[in-house]
């Protein structure tokens, strides 16, 4: 029998023309509602070899062989809060498993194309979604990832283990000498975030001091004015508590202005006071002296994401994940 009648399938016209399925799936459906950017020479040559194989894609846009886009989307209500890392390792997993990304961004249903077109196979997702939105994903029963929120269940759940993330801070600073610390947040964050819930709990249990900054008043100043109107709630905390020794910082955008409080105050950075941010922030390694940070594995987060979620694709039973520790990355601000 010749195989001149063999199926010819989507991975097929993959490798014959060095495109991605997932640009393929874009292509020969004729829309591009989510933006996939392609130039007109790889449109022309997936067209022309679609054409001379006689290949055509069902009316789902899925291939005809494993009813899938091979295709994973993101949604975040703000791209800018979710670091660069965890791009990078889902980057890398997606390209090691032949997956393309595709980025959404959602404030109300209607901004969920990439479920609502039926281009990709699952969500990974940053943000703790509306109730609109948690119910289209619902309905359409698309298996998706959650990246440290509090809704959905455990096994599609990768969290932080914030609550330790502040004993672990504690105990490193008594380790290094420092006994009384505070621990410095914008009050007007959002209060249900699981991450400041969780870290502010655990100061109540240590008994760390806190030091709530508002920008009540301030919203249409420019982040400069903001940082330093809260500079001036931190110098008076610092003025009334001469025993502080140590400050932990919510957010890495806090720490040029607790830095300047300090300076104020005359209390130098570490040997009147030991100052610790958390996470990975371009603003730690732009201050003098260098601040120390507890950090998680951004990048081994992203690629477990894209694992977690292919697992489900393929009807794997997943067993709930731990956790995920941070880790103190020492620099000057807490070496006495």
């Amino acid at each position: 029998m010749s195989d001149d009648k063999k199926t010819v399938t989507i991975k097929d016209l993959a490798r014959i023309t060095g495109v991605s399925t997932g640009v393929i799936s874009v292509i020969l459906r004729g829309e591009n509602k989510s933006n996939i950017r392609y130039s007109k020479e790889t449109h022309d040559k997936v067209v022309k070899a679609a054409n001379e194989l006689n290949f055509r894609l069902n009316n789902s846009g899925k291939s005809l062989i494993t009813g899938k886009h091979n295709a994973l989307g993101l949604l975040s209500q703000n791209w800018l809060s979710v670091p660069q890392d965890y791009y990078s390792g889902i980057s890398h997993e997606a390209q090691q498993t032949g997956q393309l990304i595709i980025m959404g961004h959602f404030e109300k249903a209607a901004d969920c194309r990439i479920v609502q077109e039926d281009i990709v196979d699952g969500l990974i997702l940053f943000d703790e979604l509306n109730d609109d939105v948690s119910e289209k994903i619902q309905r359409f029963e698309i298996p998706h990832v959650w990246v440290n929120v509090k809704s959905g269940t455990a096994s599609n759940i990768i969290s932080f283990d914030d609550q330790q993330c502040i004993r672990d801070a504690h105990a490193y600073f008594n380790e290094q000498g420092f006994h009384n610390a505070a621990f410095c947040y914008e009050a007007d964050y959002k209060s249900e975030h699981i991450s400041l819930s969780q870290r502010l709990a655990a100061c109540q249990q240590m008994n760390i001091s806190l030091l709530p900054v508002s920008g009540e008043g301030q919203e249409h100043a420019s982040r400069e004015q903001r940082y330093a109107y809260y500079q001036t709630t931190i110098e008076q905390y610092i003025q009334e508590r001469t025993a502080l020794d140590a400050i932990i910082a919510h957010s890495g955008f806090l720490v040029p202005s607790i830095y300047r409080a300090l300076a104020r105050c005359d209390r130098a950075i570490p040997g009147d006071v030991a100052v610790l941010g958390i996470h990975k922030h371009n603003q730690h390694i732009t201050v003098e002296p260098p601040c120390s940070e507890m950090t998680l594995p951004q990048f081994d987060v992203g690629r477990m994401a894209v694992q977690r979620l292919l697992s489900q694709i393929n009807g794997e039973a997943l067993a709930p994940a731990e956790p995920i520790p941070y880790h103190v990355l020492e620099r000057a601000s807490t070496k006495k």
